[in-house]
């Protein structure tokens, strides 16, 4: 069976479904990809990779990852931590987002109890993936545990997927966020990058700027 542990944050989100009303469910960017996956590779064990707290939506999104048929063997619970939220603004047909995920579970992300059991599990998988959006979110503690890993998966032959999302509000600066993405590129085998992500980081850059930096 084919193997694929999926990190990042997934989050409540609220979406105006008319004029008054909204409505919630459960969102984010890898954990979008993460139900895709599981969709199209139905014989495939998919987990989801994040820390929620206790609290009645964190346990409501774990049962929405079971309905989905996402495994959730590494999901760490905080009782001083709840999940992060956002709510989706439709006007005029635009979308803007708000969100609340400053104090966040998932910024816990590989400093929890999981860690010495994706250390020893993660090796014998066949794909890692994470976004920018996920190193955004962690401590420096984190993610070097995090990168810890990976190194150790890459050995044995795990591939690792790395999608650069670029949301300048999740970084101190646009610096911060050029050194964490020229970090995560030392750890990925496959690379997902959009122009528009690019551009955001790096400016006016053509395609085969972009194409060079990979290399």
């Amino acid at each position: 069976m084919y193997k694929i542990a999926v990190i990042g944050e997934c989050m409540v989100e609220l979406y105006q479904n008319d004029e008054e009303l909204y409505k919630q469910t459960f969102g984010g960017d890898t954990f979008n990809c993460t139900v895709y996956l599981k969709r199209s590779l139905h014989n495939a064990r998919v987990e989801y990779v994040t820390v929620l707290g206790k609290e009645s939506l964190s346990t409501q999104m774990i049962d929405f990852f079971h309905n989905e048929e996402i495994q959730t063997n590494y999901i760490d619970r905080l009782q001083d931590k709840t999940a992060g939220l956002y709510m989706i603004h439709t006007t005029n047909g635009e979308r803007n987002f708000s969100y609340w995920r400053s104090d966040s579970a998932a910024k816990k992300l590989f400093i929890t109890k999981s860690l010495k059991k994706m250390q020893s599990d993660f090796i014998k998988f066949d794909l890692i993936y994470f976004s920018a959006i996920t190193l955004a979110i962690m401590s420096e503690e984190g993610r070097n545990n995090l990168y810890s890993i990976l190194k150790a998966a890459r050995n044995k032959g795990v591939k690792v997927a790395y999608d650069p999302n670029y949301r300048p509000r999740l970084y101190d600066s646009q610096e911060q966020a050029k050194t964490l993405h020229l970090e995560a590129l030392k750890y990925c085998d496959i690379y997902l990058p959009s122009v528009d992500d690019e551009k955001g980081l790096w400016g006016d850059i053509s395609i085969e700027e972009i194409m060079k930096n990979i290399n």
